[in-house]
């Protein structure tokens, strides 16, 4: 449904921003034991997101609130974190770090 798809974004976001997810490398005695870890370390999600956990709190909220077959409102997460960059002084150029390499980090 349209609502996983927006609450999955969350997790993909969650994944660039950390690297990994903060369930990974989770070990228990057996499957039901390791689901509810992760269950136990995934709620709230937005807590994940370090200082821009505010707007991925609301957009969590706003995902987990869509009735089966409604359409998202997309509006929504673009004000999120436009609202973020703004907070954090950042421009909205149209580009990302990753066009022209000189903001990313080498590992």
């Amino acid at each position: 449904s349209r609502r996983n798809d927006t609450e999955y974004l969350l997790y993909v976001l969650l994944e660039i921003y950390r690297g990994k997810f903060p369930w990974a490398g989770t070990r228990a005695p057996s499957w039901p034991a390791k689901a509810w870890l992760i269950r136990e370390k995934t709620r709230p999600l937005a807590t994940h997101f370090g200082p821009s956990s505010r707007a991925f709190a609301a957009r969590s909220r706003r995902s987990l609130a869509y009735k089966y077959g409604e359409a998202p409102d997309y509006e929504h997460p673009r004000w999120l974190f436009r609202e973020r960059m703004r907070e954090e002084g950042w421009a909205y150029d149209g580009r990302f770090d990753w066009m022209d390499g000189a903001g990313v980090g080498r590992g």
